[in-house]
């Protein structure tokens, strides 16, 4: 009986954790966008450490509370469990063995993700996913606060102020920082990671007020996405939305809502246009895939072929499993074509197209000469830094920028991965890449038909592959180890199931 309340403690616990997370990050604010950074740094780690420290002060005592607990936390580990262990290790082996002493542990001069802030992630995977026995509790704030975000975001687009951020802003920085996110790549990358999940929330929502809330939800996440500006957003979010479907294959209802909620999104675009158009101030363009996108003729060939899918799912259900297979065989395809196409614009050239997959030093904002300055860094690295890195967010402190920024200093590669190879090393990154690896093969094997867990794997998708022209950071990067703990949780409960019916 004590460990059934213990537990039930611990699971209230880790859910109003998750609610202050996924609801308190993405709006808090202080000084307005003049030091969100900080805010929303200070603000992860009061939340994590204050959840950690209740967390071990209710862990159970006693000899079945000590069986209960050891049964949570000791062998054997899961792959993302020894993943995240191997992760931390070889940042915290970063540190110790870092010259800049003053930057590894928190970071404070780059963007917060030091050795304190990665042990933090760690604490907080292994807390959530051995407690949350009730994933969805945290969704109704996550999914109301991305209805916030967005619409913050359109209003600034339009010049609507609604809660002053953009007062003390030049006309340039309107269209840089929106709504309570601040820098539009990390706005972004939040919407990135929520929209996938808010649509897998619809196609899975099965009482009226949850449908309620989804198609709201998504309707104005459908707006949220044309403030965007970012090509890598487009990237990311069309990959997440691509991958959604193969999880499907075995249920042609959710298929057809499926269906649905891309047709809304497309429809709702063609709305926000309509605005757009008339609008006397826009301060934040469309991005090149967004005016593709939004063209009517491209909008109404995807609803038609929507459509025609739709009805071919109502007329011969059992298409499903053929078209699935032709599905994933276009979109690996499709994976395939890109790829060569970075190959040979980087080679022998492919003429106009190079403007899009040659890396040049101008290719996405000057990310291609960025790159080449890091990777010029790597190889006069030592042995031991190529191995370990220079320690985490210690990059500023062998940089010159001067030649990308007019003199500022280069604390972020701007490419997570090639981030954390600079600092944590070969060894820490190649440990780092085995979470997404890891995630991967679980939610593949495991949680293949659980809904929420295929939302939050999109998301996830979207981020990783964001991630490569993209920064860590307090704003978003929290949100995405809070994703991989829930799954963490999903995977161990299932777990638990499955060996309960074995047993029985």
């Amino acid at each position: 009986m004590q460990n059934k309340e213990n537990s039930a403690r611990t699971n209230v616990l880790t859910s109003v954790f998750l609610s202050l997370l996924f609801a308190g990050l993405p709006l808090i604010f202080t000084n307005g966008f003049f030091n969100i950074t900080q805010t929303k740094a200070v603000f992860f780690y009061i939340l994590a450490t204050a959840f950690i420290v209740v967390f071990i002060f209710m862990l159970p005592d006693g000899k079945t509370g000590n069986a209960e607990l050891k049964s949570k936390f000791a062998p054997p580990y899961s792959c993302v469990d020894i993943a995240f262990m191997c992760f931390f290790f070889f940042v915290l082996v970063a540190g110790i063995l870092s010259e800049y002493r003053n930057d590894v542990w928190i970071g404070a001069a780059a963007r917060y993700q030091g050795v304190l802030t990665i042990l933090l992630y760690t604490l907080m995977y292994f807390a959530v996913s051995r407690n949350l026995q009730k994933p969805n509790a945290f969704l109704l704030c996550a999914v109301v606060v991305f209805s916030v975000v967005c619409l913050f975001g359109v209003c600034n687009c339009f010049d609507i102020d609604l809660l002053g951020l953009h007062d003390r802003l030049s006309d340039r920085q309107k269209g840089a920082y929106i709504s309570t996110i601040g820098n539009i790549n990390f706005y972004s990358s939040y919407l990135c990671l929520l929209l996938p999940l808010v649509l897998c929330g619809f196609i899975q929502a099965t009482n009226k007020t949850s449908r309620i809330i989804y198609t709201v939800s998504l309707l104005i996440g459908s707006f949220g996405i044309m403030v965007t500006a970012s090509e890598s957003f487009a990237l990311g979010l069309s990959v997440a939305v691509a991958v959604i479907p193969l999880f499907l294959k075995d249920d042609t209802k959710k298929l057809k809502r499926y269906l649905v909620g891309i047709v809304m999104v497309i429809l709702s675009s063609q709305l926000y246009m309509l605005l757009y158009n008339r609008a006397e101030v826009r301060h934040v363009p469309l991005s090149e895939a967004l005016q593709l996108f939004t063209n009517p003729y491209v909008a109404a060939v995807l609803t038609a072929v929507c459509a025609v899918v739709y009805i071919l799912l109502c007329v011969c259900p059992k298409i499903i499993k053929k078209g699935i297979f032709v599905y994933a065989f276009l979109l690996c395809a499709a994976v395939i074509a890109i790829c060569v196409c970075f190959v040979l614009s980087n080679t022998k050239g492919l003429g106009s197209l190079d403007a899009y997959f040659r890396i040049t030093d101008e290719w996405g904002s000057k990310r291609g000469e960025i790159w080449k300055q890091c990777l010029t860094l790597f190889k006069g690295f030592s042995l031991k830094e190529k191995l370990f890195g220079i320690g985490p967010e210690a990059l500023q402190r062998i940089s010159d920028g001067s030649a990308v920024f007019a003199g500022k200093v280069l604390d972020q590669a701007h490419n997570e991965y090639l981030q954390y190879l600079l600092t944590t090393g070969i060894c820490g990154f190649v440990a780092y890449l085995s979470i997404p690896v890891t995630i991967t093969f679980t939610v593949a094997k495991y949680l293949r038909r659980n809904t929420l867990a295929v939302g939050l794997f999109a998301g996830l998708a979207a981020y990783w592959l964001q991630a490569t022209v993209n920064i860590a950071q307090p704003f978003t990067t929290p949100l995405m180890y809070g994703y991989i703990a829930i799954l963490g949780g999903i995977a161990w409960n299932t777990k638990k199931e499955f060996l309960l019916q074995k047993e029985q």
